[in-house]
């Protein structure tokens, strides 16, 4: 498992972001990258630095967009993080977009931003072996192409003195930088005392919603969540709920399955007081509808799903109520009761 860090200029490449995303965590990498932590003009440069200071290899993915420049910068912030991924060292790996692909106009630069991306294309053809695509799904095969003959180690070892010296500085390092280098290293080595440590932030609630969720994130790439989900279902933080139930439903529409504690909690949420629940909840059933109509399983709609439903079938919330009555007809007439 490697930390990669994906650089790109976002409104115009936001499909081909989440392509590439996509294959980085199905091949067991943790993807580091703007959509974790905030919006392109808005995301902290400090922080894009100090994940681009910590990854182990940078992607960078460039079209016809210079993109956002901070005022009193030198460079824009896909730029800098370029070149703070040269100045590192890292391992550095490129994609253009082609020059004959078809590309809409409004996402194409003009004036000095049109000349300064074109140099910085240039600059990368010039100096590193880049790759070029056209599509999404092109880009995302490149990518899982230049990752299989990448041959940086996958993992770092766990070594107990340093898990701990680690673990002493993040709890007790005077700055953020201090903190972040010590969290990724920790993630990188799976420590099982930092999969410890995340959990017990969620369940205290410290933080705001943004970093909860993002430390709830991190708990998936580490294949530690399954713990926490019920814990997090009964809690009162209804945006953190928010994003269980997604997660949730991420699972079911890859074939996997909640614990036993987890599932028994869903029937009671579907009787909530707040719309806002029953909806996430709408929307996690409907993926584990999809996958078991669509997908190559064959196993029935679990009864506790059923639960669900014939609750939501009679909530005040007529939206839900009939969406649920009318997945209820579907699930009878193809006869997948348990």
């Amino acid at each position: 498992m490697a930390a990669i860090y994906v650089s790109s200029t976002y409104m115009d490449l936001r499909k081909h972001r989440a392509a590439v995303l996509a294959t980085l965590r199905e091949l067991g990498h943790i993807d580091m990258a703007m959509e974790h932590y905030a919006a392109e003009q808005r995301r902290p440069i400090a922080r894009c630095l100090c994940d681009v200071d910590s990854c182990d290899l940078y992607i960078g993915i460039f079209a016809w967009r210079y993109g956002y420049k901070p005022p009193h910068s030198q460079y824009s912030i896909t730029e800098t993080e370029f070149r703070e991924a040269v100045r590192c060292e890292k391992e550095i790996r490129c994609f253009l977009v082609h020059p004959d692909a078809k590309w809409p106009e409004g996402f194409k630069d003009h004036g000095v931003a049109r000349r300064r991306i074109a140099a910085l294309r240039s600059e990368l053809e010039a100096k590193y072996v880049v790759a070029y695509f056209v599509s999404p799904a092109d880009l995302s095969g490149k990518v899982a192409t230049t990752l299989a003959a990448w041959n940086q180690p996958l993992r770092t070892p766990l070594d107990v003195e340093r898990k701990n010296r680690l673990m002493r500085t993040l709890l007790g390092a005077q700055t953020s930088r201090e903190r972040e280098r010590a969290r990724h290293a920790l993630h990188h080595m799976a420590s099982p005392r930092y999969i410890a440590y995340l959990k017990g932030l969620l369940l205290d609630s410290h933080g705001t919603v943004e970093t909860l969720t993002s430390y709830f994130d991190e708990l998936i790439e580490l294949n530690g969540p399954s713990l926490v989900l019920a814990d997090l279902l009964q809690g009162k933080n209804q945006e953190l709920r928010a994003t269980v139930l997604y997660h949730i439903g991420e699972l079911w529409l890859s074939g996997k399955h909640v614990s036993a504690n987890t599932a028994k909690l869903l029937p009671a949420l579907a009787s909530a007081h707040d719309s806002e629940t029953v909806f996430d909840l709408t929307h996690a059933i409907d993926k584990l509808i999809r996958a078991r109509r669509y997908g190559d399983t064959d196993e029935p709609i679990p009864t506790y799903i059923v639960e669900c439903l014939s609750t939501m079938a009679h909530a005040p919330y007529q939206e839900f109520a009939e969406r649920a009555r009318r997945t209820l007809r579907r699930i009878r007439r193809r006869r997948t009761l348990d």
